[in-house]
């Protein structure tokens, strides 16, 4: 698919976030990736004191080009800190990880990361509360589904941290609130997610670039992807930060938000960390950047 799309000059957006796929310039991905995703999370979390350099920490990730972009930014961030990092892999269909959490228990680890399904974040988080652990587990933005509220996990998520390049659902900025207005206007009875915001960010995105392409008076599919890469600072109102298509194989933005489970919300998540990036992510090469 990915070498159709180059051949054929068709500029898309996929629902995935691993750098992995920035060795195509016709992916347009919106917002940061999973590496620098893990890689600010773990600044995050030695910021506010829950991380020091020379700490253990585990990372649990699916088998996969998610579960290693994730892994990448963890391995990344525990070189340029000197963490002793414990990698645990795991396929998509385990979804009780007790053992795996025990097992990190005994390695004295500090804190816990996850490129993983919610299901499994819901087992890990609880595994962390009924054994006793009680380490902060941080997980890309995948990890998370507000469905976790309703599940056996529902009261074991207070340690949880998520980290994501799209605002939450709940976020009390301008241009969230709007799109949060149209969303209970338009009717919808599934309850909110972070695919709202995203998806509506993606949208505003792709109004950016076709205008850049009708300024150039070119809308052929290389006019379109010539428009992307002219596209220095597509603003969605912090739906997402701020992005720029211009240089190939990096990051459209290394910004992102950390949210912590919230019930009480829609969409599940509260933001305790406005978009940020750290000077890690900053330095960070992804691994097609030019």
């Amino acid at each position: 698919m990915s070498e159709d799309l180059e051949a054929d000059e068709m500029t898309t957006t996929p629902t995935s976030w691993s750098s992995e796929l920035l060795s195509n310039p016709y992916l347009m991905v919106v917002g940061t990736t999973y590496d620098v995703e893990m890689i600010n999370g773990l600044s995050y979390l030695q910021d506010e004191g829950m991380l020091a350099d020379g700490d253990t920490i585990g990372h649990i990730y699916i088998d996969g080009e998610y579960g290693a972009n994730g892994l990448r930014g963890a391995r990344y961030y525990a070189k340029q800190h000197d963490l002793n990092l414990k990698e645990v892999k795991i396929t998509s269909s385990d979804n009780d990880l007790t053992n795996v959490v025990t097992g990190l228990r005994g390695q004295g680890v500090k804190a816990i990361t996850l490129t993983t399904t919610p299901t499994q974040t819901g087992s890990v988080a609880a595994a962390n509360k009924a054994l006793g652990l009680n380490v902060p587990i941080l997980g890309n933005n995948p990890t998370f589904d507000p469905l976790l509220h309703n599940s056996l996990a529902a009261g074991a998520l207070d340690n949880l941290y998520v980290v994501a390049s799209s605002v939450p659902f709940s976020a009390d900025i301008p241009k969230m609130k709007d799109v949060a207005q149209k969303f209970d206007a338009a009717g919808y009875t599934e309850p909110p997610n972070a695919g709202v915001p995203y998806g509506y960010a993606v949208a505003e995105v792709w109004g950016s670039v076709l205008e850049k392409a009708c300024e150039n008076k070119d809308m052929t599919r290389s006019g379109v992807h010539d428009a992307l890469r002219e596209t220095t600072s597509a603003d969605t109102g912090d739906l997402v930060a701020e992005l720029d298509f211009s240089t190939p194989g990096a990051p459209a933005t290394r910004e992102v938000y950390v949210a912590k489970p919230d019930a009480s919300v829609k969409g599940g998540v509260t933001y305790v960390e406005p978009l940020f990036e750290s000077e890690d992510a900053k330095n960070y090469k992804a691994p097609h950047q030019e």
